[in-house]
């Protein structure tokens, strides 16, 4: 009786981890796992998992982005159940630091310029005639807001604008000093 037996062919069920664009690797329960191209491609990793609990983290360490570690239990369902998990990357604040020292130098380089519409500048004004003696001020850095582009970037756009001053000589029939304010704010990625 039951003196000869087999056991059938089965599958297990899928762990799937939906991913943010730039992540190319994963630790699960501690173990580093790639992403392959077209898991990136597809946005989604699915892996065959034993029933049990799985911690899902980013695989590499970095200094500009993270990803809050997420738990999934994976039940011991039929083969084709799924359970899923999402990773969605984030700017850390060295990242934020980053970018907020390269916008404070590049608006530095702009009210440097003694022109009305300094070259590539997220703000100008306007004056006629013979215009001189142009000083720009600027009362701070834009409050921004970071997020993922479809393309891998991150972009980047104001939640609060700034002022930029400026006061110049204007020789229309006559000299004239005249000062100006502009509301401005940075796009980019």
């Amino acid at each position: 009786f039951f003196h000869s037996w087999k056991m059938g062919p089965t599958g297990l069920p899928t762990l799937s981890v939906q991913l943010s664009d730039g992540i190319s690797s994963l630790k699960i329960n501690g173990t580093t796992v790639p992403v392959s191209a077209n898991a990136r491609a597809e946005g989604v990793l699915q892996l065959p998992a034993f029933p049990g609990k799985y911690t899902v983290a980013l695989g590499g360490e970095t200094d500009w982005l993270s990803a809050k570690q997420q738990t999934v239990v994976v039940g011991a369902a039929l083969t084709g159940s799924a359970a899923s998990v999402s990773l969605s990357l984030a700017p850390t604040p060295a990242f934020r630091d980053s970018l907020t020292k390269q916008i404070q130098t590049f608006l530095t380089g702009c009210a440097a310029q003694t022109t009305l519409t300094p070259d590539g500048c997220p703000f100008e004004d306007y004056g006629f005639g013979t215009i001189t003696q142009v000083h720009w001020t600027i009362s701070g850095v834009p409050k921004l807001s970071l997020t993922p582009s479809d393309d891998g970037q991150w972009a980047v756009t104001t939640t609060q604008e700034v002022t930029a001053s400026v006061s110049y000589d204007e020789d229309f029939f006559g000299v004239t000093t005249e000062s100006d304010s502009v509301d401005f704010g940075i796009l980019g990625s």
